[in-house]
């Protein structure tokens, strides 16, 4: 009898003890919390030919924002044999190759196929989510998540992923009020997913409502502010809210607190220097802390924990910096940067 993942998804080369690390790996994954690779690492070590744990892994390493990611992606990829998969996992096998070449497109419409046979494959897609975020395809991030959700029910694992899903794609073509509803409920069932968090908060910043942001923000922090690759970003979420409803000061606390002291990723990097030239802009005194930031941006840097976001705004942010901070020969500091410039990478 062909073992299941508990969605009904078929899966081959496992055990049921590699089956619960994998299961942990997707919930994490999900929630943007804890570490999945830990999980799939078990998963592996318990049933080294479990093929999804693997392709698993390999989008993971996509998800970051290192280009080193694509390379052990491929890795991975060279690693799994396709003559031992079965129909599904071939349909992942062939879309994470196409994402290792960059053609995320093509990744994503495999995906999609991959979907109509298996809608409830959540790792299909909470994947094709990321690629159709990093193409920039406000409708496909609302449309494919809305066509698999008649499959979907309050008892099914993971429930609570798909309406944030579904949310973002609301507040991605400004459909804010059905946006804020999906994700209050995705709320209801797992008031820890920082996801369809992101979500209220987008729609609040975008119907300009900063002193109710401030308020939610405040109110929920014991659910966002702990862990996951997106708690700095939250903390910026957060100040820019206070910039608009407190003042300069009061978002410049929040950035010295909790965003550029612990800035170490290149997202964190990333919002960093975009909450400083809002300042700056605002006309807000920063002192010496460009030039602080600058000096972050010039080590390597080390690969976030988890999936993340793409990285468009990144050369405008190391341009921003290097524009208010000379080096002292006179010269713009950009060339130690080493903040890739290549393709995007997908998000989880």
């Amino acid at each position: 009898m062909p073992i299941v993942d508990a969605r009904g998804c078929p899966v081959t080369g496992t055990s049921p003890r590699a089956l619960e690390h994998f299961e942990r790996a997707l919930a994490a994954f999900q929630l943007s919390r804890g570490d999945p690779l830990a999980r799939l690492h078990d998963a592996t070590a318990e049933a080294p030919g479990f093929a999804m744990a693997r392709i698993f892994e390999a989008y993971l390493c996509l998800g970051g924002r290192d280009p080193a990611g694509v390379d052990a992606a491929a890795h991975i990829l060279g690693e799994i044999k396709p003559s031992g998969l079965n129909s599904r996992e071939r349909g992942h096998f062939a879309a994470l190759a196409a994402a290792v070449a960059g053609e995320f497109e093509a990744a994503s419409d495999l995906l999609g196929n991959l979907l109509r046979e298996q809608p409830r494959d959540a790792l299909a897609l909470q994947v094709a989510h990321s690629f159709d975020y990093v193409r920039g395809d406000a409708h496909a991030l609302r449309d494919r998540v809305e066509t698999v959700l008649p499959a979907w029910s309050a008892g099914i694992p993971g429930y609570h992923a798909v309406l944030s899903m579904f949310a973002f794609g609301l507040e991605e073509t400004r459909e804010y009020g059905r946006a804020e509803e999906v994700a209050l409920r995705a709320l209801e069932f797992e008031p820890r997913n920082v996801r369809a968090h992101h979500v209220v908060v987008h729609v609040l910043e975008m119907q300009r409502r900063s002193q109710e942001g401030v308020r939610w923000m405040n109110s929920r922090a014991s659910h966002w502010a702990d862990e996951g690759p997106m708690r700095t970003h939250h903390w910026w979420h957060l100040a820019l809210f206070q910039l608009e409803a407190e003042g300069g000061q009061r978002a410049l606390k929040t950035y010295d607190q909790h965003i550029g002291s612990g800035a170490g990723t290149i997202s964190d990097l990333i919002d960093a220097s975009a909450l400083l030239w809002r300042l700056h802009l605002k006309e807000t005194e920063l002192a010496g802390r460009w030039r602080a930031l600058a000096e972050r941006w010039a080590p390597p840097i080390p690969r976030p924990s988890g999936p993340t976001a793409c990285t468009p705004t990144c050369p405008t942010s190391r341009r921003t910096w290097s524009e208010r901070c000379p080096r002292a020969d006179g010269r713009g500091s950009r060339g130690r940067v080493r903040c890739s410039e290549r393709q995007p990478r997908p998000r989880g």
